[in-house]
């Protein structure tokens, strides 16, 4: 178990967007306390807690493409990382750890934003586009691992736990009666819904895409559109 989270905004290097996403990672340090990292791009931060099952050696790391343009974060374990790799390798790309998860910026590279479609096992998540300043987010099939996520006023928030979300000062705290009333009655809050209003959890086998100030969500299969909105 590890976690993710990060801020997409305006251009730039903001300290207080980084110093959000450093609160926001310190919020779910339990999930890994094994080394904890940062990235502070221009128009987005990111920030990851590694809990060191597999190769314990290796410090916890955004990773990224050669060129820098594309970071990646993700929680879980990626069970077809071998054969990815071998085939990302022939295509020229680069590696510089043994973790599973480093495919994941190369893997867009080639793929895009239906790169989760390549992908087996179980994760959450988070890849940087620079060049095209859009954010993908990417959930398993089975929804083993959680993602969370909220748009605000030229920002969009996400990480793998509420408490991270909650623990940036701009997210609204309301309940959501609505979510309130499923939850009573299913005893769970069916996704997208929490808690708190405006704050959505991330389907199963579904991928976000934000960019422009807009987000699409669609199935990991690519079937279909699930839900696309304007910020």
């Amino acid at each position: 178990m590890c976690g993710i989270a990060g801020i997409v905004g305006r251009p730039g290097i903001d300290p207080e967007r980084s110093a959000a996403v450093r609160r926001m990672t310190a919020s779910i340090v339990h999930r890994g306390p094994d080394g904890t990292t940062y990235a502070h791009l221009d128009g987005c931060d990111l920030g990851f807690c590694r809990l060191a099952i597999v190769r314990p050696d290796t410090l916890a790391s955004v990773f990224t493409s050669e060129d820098g343009m594309i970071a990646s974060v993700c929680n879980g374990e990626i069970y077809n990382a071998v054969d990815l790799r071998r085939r990302l390798d022939a295509l020229g790309h680069t590696f510089r750890t043994s973790v599973a998860t480093e495919i994941i910026p190369h893997l867009y590279e080639e793929a895009g934003a239906d790169l989760a479609r390549e992908l087996e096992g179980m994760f959450a998540f988070a890849v940087w586009d620079q060049r095209l300043r859009s954010l993908t987010l990417g959930r398993d099939r089975a929804g083993e691992k959680p993602l969370f996520y909220w748009q605000g006023d030229r920002e969009f928030v996400f990480a793998s736990e509420l408490r991270a979300i909650l623990a940036h000062e701009r997210v609204p705290r309301a309940v959501d009666p609505v979510a309130l009333s499923r939850y009573l009655l299913h005893d769970f809050f069916p996704a997208p819904m929490t808690p708190i209003q405006g704050v959505s959890k991330l389907r199963a086998a579904h991928t976000l895409i934000v960019s422009s100030g807009t987000w699409i969500e669609t199935r990991v299969d690519g079937a279909r559109i699930e839900q696309p909105s304007n910020a």
